[in-house]
């Protein structure tokens, strides 16, 4: 079976307030409307829509901005919960599980989760059958009934499986109405017509389908936990666990990084949890105290008193560095000659002027790779030997390329007016 509760945020923010189904209701990002429900459709709000045009729409629209932590977490119950039916359990993307049930499991999940569902013998067909059947009911497709099935299937139903608005307007144009009419086409029809999204298709229409699912295996966080002898409420002494725990974990990602970071404080036997993803994968103790310092204040347990903090960390993944394109100057140099005698002039280097000059075009300039070291040469020529490396006539001297070889980190944006001669050449 599959169990859909798309859009996920939609179908989160109703089940914490039933009202909401029968109200015009959006999940706005950016400005822009991203979901809404059937009543806001009803009343002509559409996805891309601009929030205030929204509101013109419907007099009395919610709108929602949903939190990117909270999501993520609510769907992971979701999942543990329904591990707790089958483990035969997999996540085909967040809003839709698929899951082996009986009939009457099946039934009491769509009532339980207010979600739509599909029964059939594939993956493929089940996915489909739910898209088509509406919140808390069941829709079953009888082996051997797929084809039957999708000639009866609306074409807009294929937008759960990748088929983009513009693909289904195009379709239409050609008389097509059901997903039958497209199964009729051969692959080599349906990929070159819809392309990416054709390809997403195939397995739906035209097969193979898949039948098997894999046992489902929780991720396992990162955990490490402080408990105190007595409540803290002061700032400094809670920032000093949280020091603790974020050097604890650093040890103990081993060469990993997490996304996101979980705080649970215990206050008085009851868990106040609060999340925060990162931008930059974490993997260094500054980095996990900042974001448990955040989310510590997210919680509010500080005033209350907390008896035990907990640190977790979940996503956890292996990241690759690239140091830089050439392992060697030898390589580098062996490079930059055939991309010269190949496009001359494509490489630039920055020369700066006067540093502390008003005007940019002073200050620095673009002066193309060659005339950069002839005119370096030349003025090494002229002089007998190099000028001193510590002087500042030489920092104004250098090139600095556009981008730097060597170094782990990205380097910061150039301050105009703020560098050294050493400055420089460390850049």
């Amino acid at each position: 079976m599959a169990l859909l509760l798309e859009p996920l945020s939609l179908w989160l923010a109703q089940r914490r307030d039933p009202r909401l189904a029968r109200t015009p209701t959006v999940t706005v990002q950016d400005g822009l409307v991203m979901h809404a429900n059937p009543p806001a459709r009803r009343l002509g709000v559409s996805r891309g829509m601009r929030a205030e045009g929204a509101r013109l729409r419907a007099e009395h629209l919610v709108v929602l901005t949903p939190s990117e932590v909270e999501t993520a977490h609510a769907w992971d119950g979701v999942l543990r919960d329904l591990a707790g039916w089958t483990p035969w359990l997999t996540a085909r993307r967040r809003g839709l599980a698929l899951l082996r049930a009986t009939a009457r499991e099946a039934r009491e999940l769509a009532e339980a989760f207010e979600g739509r569902v599909g029964v059939a013998a594939d993956r493929q067909t089940a996915e489909l059958a739910a898209a088509s059947a509406r919140p808390g009911e069941v829709r079953t497709v009888d082996p051997g009934d797929e084809a039957s099935f999708l000639a009866r299937l609306p074409l807009r139903f294929l937008r759960s499986a990748g088929l983009g608005d513009a693909d289904l307007v195009r379709l239409h144009w050609l008389g097509l109405s059901t997903a039958g009419d497209l199964a009729r086409w051969s692959r080599e029809q349906i990929e070159g017509y819809l392309g990416e999204a054709g390809r997403a298709l195939l397995p739906y229409l035209l097969g193979p389908r898949a039948d098997e699912l894999p046992v489902w295996a929780p991720p396992t966080p990162l955990r490490r936990r402080l408990a105190f002898e007595r409540p803290l409420f002061e700032p400094f002494e809670l920032e000093g666990a949280i020091e603790r725990l974020s050097h604890a974990l650093a040890e103990a990602l081993a060469g990993t990084a997490a996304r996101r970071l979980t705080l649970i404080a215990d206050v008085g036997g009851v868990a106040m949890p609060a999340s925060r993803s990162a931008k930059r994968p974490l993997r260094e103790a500054g980095q996990i105290r900042r974001q448990a310092l955040l989310a510590l204040g997210d919680s509010g347990a500080a005033p209350i008193g907390i008896d035990a903090l907990t640190l977790e960390l979940d996503e956890r993944r292996r990241v690759s560095d690239q140091e830089g394109l050439w392992a060697t100057r030898a390589q580098r140099e062996r490079a930059s000659e055939a991309l010269l005698e190949r496009f001359p002039g494509s490489l630039r280097r920055v020369r700066w002027g006067d540093l502390y000059a008003p005007a940019v075009d002073h200050a620095w300039d673009w002066v193309p790779f060659e005339e950069d070291v002839q005119s370096q040469h030349t003025q090494q020529t002229a002089t007998g030997s190099p000028t001193a490396a510590g002087s500042p006539t030489a920092a104004d001297a250098i090139a600095v390329p556009l981008f730097a070889d060597g170094g782990r980190e990205h380097p910061d944006a150039i301050v105009l007016g703020h560098l050294t001669g050493r400055a420089l050449r460390a850049a």
